[in-house]
């Protein structure tokens, strides 16, 4: 083997060596921020369930008359109270930096509602 065939080979090694270095590390890194992002996401998550329990809680009071009411007429005053919790939970995700999804939102609202039905049913 010639001085340059070693040369070429001992730079090829390197580079080689090199490489998956750089790759492992860019790997470590997308974990770490991966793992961030999931945490971020989960904060968020509780902190918004938090919310909504605490503003159905505040709308059924608040509605309370106005629902008795209602269902003397075979109606409900559920659509205003959503309303009022959607609003009110759009103004705290905005304050807090949260991502808003309407859906997704809506959702939660009627989950938190659907559960407080089963646990308060007769």
């Amino acid at each position: 083997m010639t001085k340059l065939e070693l040369f070429i080979s001992a730079a090829t090694t390197f580079l080689a060596a090199v490489s998956a270095f750089i790759v492992a590390i860019l790997k470590l890194f997308k974990g770490k921020k991966t793992v961030k992002a999931s945490y971020e996401e989960q904060v968020a998550t509780n902190a918004i369930n938090a919310k909504i329990e605490e503003l159905v809680q505040a709308t059924e009071v608040a509605y309370s008359s106005i629902d008795k009411v209602l269902k003397l007429n075979g109606e409900s005053a559920g659509s205003l109270k959503k309303r009022d919790v959607l609003i009110s939970l759009h103004d705290f995700c905005l304050d807090n930096g949260f991502a808003w999804d309407d859906e997704k939102m809506s959702g939660l609202i009627d989950a938190k509602v659907d559960f407080t039905k089963t646990v308060n049913s007769k």
